[in-house]
C-alpha cells in the first residue's frame, strides 16, 4: 500500500470495513501481498494497483496497469474509481500538508466572513476571495 498515512489508514479503514474488507485484506493491501494474495479477485487486485499508480503519481509512466483496467471496466467506471481515489489523495494531502491527523488538532483558519464574494486581505496583501 504506497498510501500508509496514519489519517487515511485510521479514518478510511473505517470505510473499508462497512463495505465488507477484512483484516486479513487490509494487512494484505498494508505489505503488497496482495498482488499473490487468494483474498482478492483478479479485479480487485487491478484496481488496488490502479490505486497505488495514482497515489505514487506513476499511472502515466506504467501504461499497462490502464491497460489491466480497460479489461475489467468500462469508461464511465474506471473514471469513477479514479475519482474517488483522486478525491482520497486530496484529503491525504491536506491533512498531512496541515499537519492533521487522529486527535491531533491541526492548522486551523482564522475565522472569516463567508459568503458570496466576501473578501479578506491575507498576511501579504493579497485579496483571498471565498464562494
Amino acid at each position: 500500500m504506497v498510501n500508509a498515512y496514519e489519517y487515511c489508514t485510521s479514518h478510511t479503514s473505517i470505510f473499508g470495513q462497512g463495505l465488507g474488507i477484512s483484516e486479513p485484506e487490509f494487512e494484505a493491501m498494508v505489505d503488497d501481498s496482495y498482488k499473490t494474495s487468494d483474498l482478492f479477485g483478479e479485479c480487485e487486485k487491478v484496481v488496488i494497483a490502479w490505486s497505488e499508480a495514482m497515489t505514487s503519481n506513476t499511472a502515466q509512466r506504467y501504461r499497462q496497469t490502464l491497460e489491466d483496467m480497460k479489461e475489467h471496466f468500462s469508461e464511465t467506471e474506471i473514471v469513477e474509481i479514479s475519482m474517488a481515489c483522486a478525491m482520497f489523495n486530496m484529503i491525504n494531502r491536506l491533512n498531512d500538508s496541515f499537519l492533521a491527523g487522529p486527535g491531533i488538532r491541526g492548522f486551523q483558519p482564522e475565522a472569516v466572513e463567508r459568503g458570496p464574494g466576501a473578501q479578506r486581505r491575507g498576511k501579504r496583501g493579497l485579496r483571498v476571495a471565498f464562494c
